[in-house]
């Protein structure tokens, strides 16, 4: 019977271990379960294998080929073969049979857990390796603007907080951001918003500078006769200063609308069906008073086939218009504002003789020089003789300025900054016209009473078109104007018999130029005046289906040649079977601007009186 012998009791981590020695053989339990997943400094023991079977006399008897055991020999006379895990490597033990073997464990210790972020805890329990992210670790770089930060290792490290967002502008050109120093929300201008510097934002951002690239363009930039759009109003070379055209009256039969500035007030006298009203709105378009003035409440029985005429003056307006009645008269009065009334004052009135009538009408007003007031020039045939006439304030019996075996058809007047008024008028006079309207003109001077000034009247001014035919009808619906320069300058309707064009007249010249040549068109009512910029031009004109009325600037040059610098349509009518306009009338404005009236017929069939206040361009 073998005989069993207790050797030792030992602790291999934490399992009580025993070894029984029976006779001729040793009982060693499994130590590799026992060892597994604990620290290796845990598997040193002094106690090892005994084997009972190599009897040793010294320890060169016990070599067991392990290099991490100690090789002894016991007291008992055998090899004892005791394991040194400290002779194997990390996460290693010493198994006496097989060497050094793997533990099966992450970690050895806190050391070896280290993933190099350093917002981590690592440390190392029971063999496996933790790393806990510590967002205290983290620091804000900009803690008024950014949210906490957060220790994320899966990206490295400590990653910003979230951005403070500001609320946005309405302005799509501006955007708000957080100011790092204070967390204030400070608002500045988008990138490429302004790319010119000019303080206008660009269209494509939301705002009104339609050339971003151009300082010179922008939103109330001065417009230049350069064929570009310099104001941002979408129209090149003038500028549109109301957003619309106002509407200032409407009506079912309204005709011969001519308009006056006074330097406030734009005044408005026009024919409604038989009946002449004046009406009056301020520089920005609103109306002074709701209802216009009628004239006709001052002399009845207007004729509505003569286009009146109205001038501004320091305290209103001055009217004049043609009556009928038992005998014609031409009719001045005064209109003026109380309040938000018109009011009008009747200040003269011209009576003809019997079989006399007037043809034509001009008015023109002046504060100062020798004959200051409002002053008159009258186309008036009797039944043999075309005649004009001229009366200024001050005298009692109009001047016979010319008279002439024919008739008269039309005046044009205005005043020289001397006391001399040139007048530009129209007849067929038999002597000199054949059966052709020509155009004549002269200048009356102020010298203790009104006279022709030598040399004058003088004409006729036959024009030709460039065809090289005489017009049959060459002269009709003038208009004059004098430069700042003095140059007198008359346009005119130019007609064939077909077709009309518009021809300038430079008296000081005595040198004709066609405008716009004869092509189908036919064009009237003309405008022509200078608003210190240069001449300008407004006209209606007609094809068979359409209506317009065209706005053209001028400047003339050294050689006295009037050369157009733009030409634009204020409004058009392409159907004239639904719509139509009309009549349109000029005034001088503000510095350089143009008001200018005209009347628009819609499907309905109601008559508009319509206004609009255009800017001119500078050379």
């Amino acid at each position: 019977m073998n005989t069993i012998k207790q050797f030792k009791i030992f602790l291999i981590g934490k399992v009580i271990l025993t070894f029984f020695i029976f006779s001729g053989c040793t009982l060693i339990l499994d130590t590799d379960q026992l060892t597994k997943g604990e620290d290796t400094e845990n598997h040193e023991t002094d106690t090892g294998y005994i084997d009972t079977e190599t009897p040793c006399n010294n320890v060169k008897d016990c070599d067991d080929k392990i290099s991490c055991t100690e090789d002894v020999c016991g007291d008992s006379g055998f090899c004892v073969y005791l394991p040194k895990n400290s002779m194997c490597g990390t996460l290693e033990y010493c198994n006496v049979q097989e060497g050094c073997i793997p533990t099966g464990d992450e970690c050895a210790g806190d050391k070896g857990c280290n993933d190099g972020i350093d917002c981590t805890i690592d440390y190392c329990e029971l063999g496996t390796c933790s790393n806990i992210p510590d967002h205290s670790k983290c620091s804000n770089s900009k803690p008024f603007c950014l949210e906490t930060p957060l220790c994320n290792p899966d990206k490295g490290g400590c990653i910003d907080g979230k951005e403070i967002v500001c609320d946005q502008p309405k302005s799509p050109c501006m955007s708000a951001t957080c100011n790092d120093s204070n967390g204030e929300c400070d608002i500045s201008l988008m990138t490429g918003a302004d790319d010119d510097n000019d303080s206008f934002y660009d269209e494509d951002c939301g705002g009104d500078d339609c050339d971003d690239n151009n300082d010179a363009i922008y939103p109330g930039a001065i417009e230049k006769c350069n064929g570009k759009d310099n104001n941002c109003d979408s129209i090149k070379d003038i500028s549109y200063n109301f957003d619309n055209n106002l509407s200032l009256y409407k009506g079912n039969n309204l005709s011969n609308p001519q308009n006056a500035f006074n330097g406030t007030d734009n005044g408005v006298i026009f024919f409604d069906g038989s009946v002449i009203k004046i009406i009056v709105a301020d520089s920005s378009g609103k109306l002074v008073s709701t209802e216009p003035f009628v004239l006709s409440s001052l002399v009845t029985d207007s004729d509505k086939s003569i286009v009146p005429s109205i001038t501004g003056t320091d305290t209103g307006f001055i009217v004049a218009w043609v009556s009928k009645g038992i005998s014609e008269a031409v009719n001045i009065a005064s209109v003026y504002k109380e309040g938000d009334t018109l009011k009008g004052t009747l200040e003269k009135t011209i009576t003809m003789g019997a079989n006399e009538s007037v043809t034509g009408l001009s008015l023109k007003y002046s504060s100062s020089g020798a004959t200051p007031g409002w002053s008159v020039a009258y186309a008036l045939n009797t039944t043999s003789t075309g005649n004009i006439y001229f009366l200024n304030q001050s005298g009692s019996s109009p001047f016979a300025v010319d008279s002439q075996t024919g008739t008269a058809t039309g005046v044009s007047l205005i005043k020289s900054d001397t006391d001399s008024f040139l007048i530009t008028y129209w007849g067929n006079f038999t002597l000199q016209s054949g059966s052709d309207v020509e155009m004549f003109e002269s200048v009356v001077k102020y010298d203790t009473d009104f006279s022709n000034d030598n040399g004058f009247p003088r004409g006729p001014f036959s024009p030709v078109d460039s065809d090289g035919v005489q017009d049959t009808d060459p002269s009709q619906n003038g208009k004059s104007a004098l430069s700042g320069a003095g140059k007198w300058i008359t346009v005119y309707e130019d007609s064939n018999g077909y077709s009309s064009g518009i021809t300038a007249w430079n008296s000081d010249k005595q040198l004709n130029q066609s405008l716009i040549n004869p092509t189908g068109l036919l064009v009237g009512d003309v405008s022509f005046l200078n608003p210190a910029t240069g001449f300008t031009l407004v006209y209606s004109s007609d094809t068979l289906v359409t209506s317009a009325v065209e706005f053209s600037q001028y400047n003339s040059d050294s050689d006295d040649t009037l050369k157009v610098t733009s030409k634009n349509r204020l409004i058009y009518a392409e159907d004239k079977n639904s719509e139509r306009v009309s009549d349109p009338s000029a005034a001088t404005a503000l510095p350089g601007e143009i008001n200018v009236v005209w009347i628009f017929n819609g499907d309905n069939g109601q008559d508009i009186l319509q206004l609009a206040n255009v800017g001119t361009c500078q050379q």
